[in-house]
C-alpha cells in the first residue's frame, strides 16, 4: 500500500510540473498520446486534454497500468476551470465527442481559486488496445441533470 502512495505521489509531482511547463495557454488540435515507464517495466501514457465546447480548460491525464493489481492508476490535471465549481471527470468508450458507455468515473473534480483541479482513481484492466476517451465534465441546468464537456482527450 506505502508503494501505491508513493506512485500517486509520485506520479501527482510529475504532473504538475508538466502541466505548468508544457501546455499552451489555447491548445489548438491533441497532440498524439505519449507512452512511457514510470517504474520497472510497468507501461504508462500521458494524454493532453484540449479545450471543448469553447471553454478554456486544458490538462493532462496519465494511465499507470500495475501489472500485479491487473488495474491501472489514472491521475488527472486540469487548469482553466471555473472556479468553485464541482467537475466529474469519465473515461468513456469510443474517441473524443462520441461517447458511448461510461467505463469508469473518477472521483469529482473542484476547482480552486486559482481555476484548477486534480483527480486520482484506478480502473480495472488496462486502456491499451481499446478505444477509449477521458472528458472532464460540469453540471448543467437549473436542476443539476444536464452535463457538458470542457475538456477531453482521447486515449
Amino acid at each position: 500500500m506505502n508503494k501505491r502512495i508513493l506512485s500517486l505521489a509520485a506520479i501527482g509531482a510529475l504532473m504538475a510540473t508538466l502541466l505548468g511547463a508544457t501546455l499552451p495557454v489555447h491548445a489548438a488540435k491533441q497532440k498524439p498520446p505519449t507512452d512511457f515507464s514510470v517504474y520497472s517495466k510497468a507501461p504508462g501514457r500521458m494524454v493532453n486534454l484540449v479545450p471543448v465546447n469553447d471553454t478554456k480548460t486544458h490538462g493532462i491525464a496519465v494511465f499507470i497500468y500495475d501489472p500485479l493489481a491487473k488495474q491501472s492508476v489514472v491521475t488527472v490535471a486540469a487548469i482553466g476551470l471555473p472556479t468553485g465549481g464541482k467537475f466529474f471527470t469519465h473515461i468513456e468508450t469510443g474517441p473524443c465527442g462520441t461517447p458511448k458507455s461510461v467505463v469508469a468515473t473518477l472521483p469529482t473534480m473542484y476547482a480552486t481559486d486559482k481555476k484548477a483541479g486534480a483527480t486520482a482513481g484506478g480502473i480495472n484492466g488496462t486502456w491499451q488496445a481499446k478505444s477509449w476517451h477521458i472528458s472532464i465534465y460540469r453540471k448543467a441546468g437549473m436542476l443539476g441533470m444536464q452535463r457538458w464537456s470542457v475538456a477531453c482527450a482521447t486515449v
